[in-house]
């Protein structure tokens, strides 16, 4: 694990995942990002840089995290976490804090024996479904606009 965080391929993943938030927070927009398992670990770096631009701050962005693979959460977020996920609660056992406690009972599933998978348990049961959808409504309710407009620029051609 250590040998990856400095991989070309982890390089590669940053400077992607800065071009889509720079590119998202220069045209000045509300941002809600929703973070799977070790996603977690990249939503949270980019929720630090989204509110280190001009112009942005808590407000602007929010995330949902699902099945996060990490102690650490962004301020004001959601997440869900199913009793049955073998993979991020077994995490536990690194020691008490190490990732969120469960909040939704999903019973352990045949198409899924980690109980992990994104579609095969969180997407498709009924109650993680609910929470997601619930999850994003109140990110769509509580996001503001950007306070931009002393740091728009127009640049034209001649």
């Amino acid at each position: 694990l250590s040998t990856s965080i400095d991989s070309p391929d982890t390089e590669k993943t940053q400077m992607q995942h800065k071009l889509i938030n720079d590119s998202n927070t220069w045209k000045g927009k509300k941002l809600i990002y929703i973070a799977h398992s070790q996603g977690n670990l990249w939503v949270n770096q980019s929720y630090k840089y989204v509110v280190s631009q001009l112009g942005y701050d808590a407000d602007n962005i929010h995330v949902v995290h699902i099945a996060p693979a990490s102690p650490t959460l962004t301020p004001d977020s959601e997440y869900i976490l199913s009793t049955s996920d073998l993979v991020i609660n077994g995490l536990q056992l690194t020691g008490i804090g190490s990732v969120p406690v469960s909040n939704t009972a999903i019973a352990p599933s045949t198409a899924d024996i980690a109980g992990h998978g994104l579609i095969e348990i969180y997407l498709t049961h009924p109650d993680s479904i609910n929470k997601i959808k619930k999850s994003v409504g109140r990110a769509f309710d509580s996001l503001t606009k950007p306070d931009m407009e002393e740091h728009l620029f127009e640049v034209t051609y001649q």
